[in-house]
C-alpha cells in the first residue's frame, strides 16, 4: 500500500493518493494506529476540497508514518 501511495504521489495522482489513504484511515484505528487514521482524514479532506497545496506534505508525512510501522514489525 505504501507504494502505491509513493507512485501515486509522485504522478501527482489525487485520486489515487485519496483512494489509499481512504484505506490507511479506514485500517488505522482497526489496527491501533489513530495517528495513521488522522493523517489519511486530513489528505482526504484536503482532497475533496479542493485544496492541494498541503497534500503532497501530508501524504509524505503518512508514507513515512508507514514506513515507520513497517520497520517497527519486521
Amino acid at each position: 500500500m505504501r507504494d502505491a501511495l509513493v507512485s501515486a504521489l509522485d504522478r501527482e495522482d489525487w485520486s489515487e493518493v485519496q483512494s489509499n489513504a481512504q484505506m490507511i484511515r479506514g485500517s488505522g484505528v482497526s489496527f491501533g494506529y489513530p495517528g495513521l487514521t488522522k493523517l489519511g482524514k486530513v489528505i482526504c479532506d484536503e482532497i475533496e476540497d479542493g485544496d492541494l497545496e498541503k497534500v503532497p506534505d501530508f501524504t509524505q508525512q503518512l508514507i513515512m508514518a508507514f514506513a515507520t510501522l513497517e520497520q517497527e514489525t519486521l
